[in-house]
């Protein structure tokens, strides 16, 4: 089967810092450079499509801690993204989805249309999705409340992410979606591991790939 779109709920961060004796700065820092390595297996593979959730709706709801300091190192992942040369081999657009409260904070907002901006040219066909202040639920009542629709397809285009993953990868262990492309996922394949995202690496983005093509997908015919 060919594997076209995959997206990542990237879990466990916080855990791996506990487990690994560092501060939450080290191991965020490290689940950023490891959302870049992810780009590059998937790449390698041949994925046209890639979803990577980098902050939930829910996530708005942690320690004032906490949040000042992913806003301070998501500017920085996304300044490194922007100037990585990386950015203009893969070809790939970049799209960010999320609501207006994080995509629009003053930190974020400037890099998030630059790199939009740097790769709305290109039409290799790939596609690259960063879901920041992305919650499903959110996503199907905006949709909703400000469309209506004829078709079921029509839905999907106007969804802030238009396309529906063949492979969802969750890392940390917990075997749920927590919200994550709800309208999108009727038909994913679902692959749960129990490496914390820091720690998940090539070996076990393999295995998920072997997974997914070991599966039938049907749906439901």
């Amino acid at each position: 089967m060919v594997l076209n779109t995959v997206g990542f709920i990237p879990d466990g961060n916080r855990r791996y810092a506990k487990k690994s004796s560092v501060s939450l700065m080290e191991a965020y820092s490290k689940g950023f450079e490891n959302a870049e390595n992810v780009l590059d297996w998937c790449e390698e593979t041949g994925v046209k499509n890639v979803i990577l959730w980098g902050f939930s709706t829910e996530n708005f709801y942690r320690s004032e801690e906490e949040k000042e300091l992913l806003f301070s190192l998501f500017p920085e992942y996304l300044k490194r993204m922007h100037d990585s040369e990386k950015l203009v081999q893969r070809k790939a657009r970049v799209h960010f989805a999320g609501v207006p409260d994080f995509l629009e904070h003053e930190n974020i907002r400037g890099w998030v249309k630059k790199i939009e901006a740097k790769t709305s040219g290109f039409d290799s066909g790939k596609n690259i999705y960063i879901c920041l202040g992305y919650g499903g639920r959110k996503e199907l009542f905006d949709v909703f409340r400000r469309n209506s629709f004829g078709s079921e397809e029509e839905v999907l285009k106007r969804l802030w992410v238009p396309v529906e993953p063949d492979l969802i990868i969750r890392t940390g262990g917990y075997q749920r979606l927590s919200g994550f492309m709800l309208w999108q996922s009727a038909y994913s394949e679902l692959y749960f591991t129990k490496k914390l995202w820091p720690e998940f690496g090539k070996n076990d983005f393999e295995k998920a790939v072997e997974f997914y093509n070991s599966s039938k997908r049907n749906f439901g015919v």
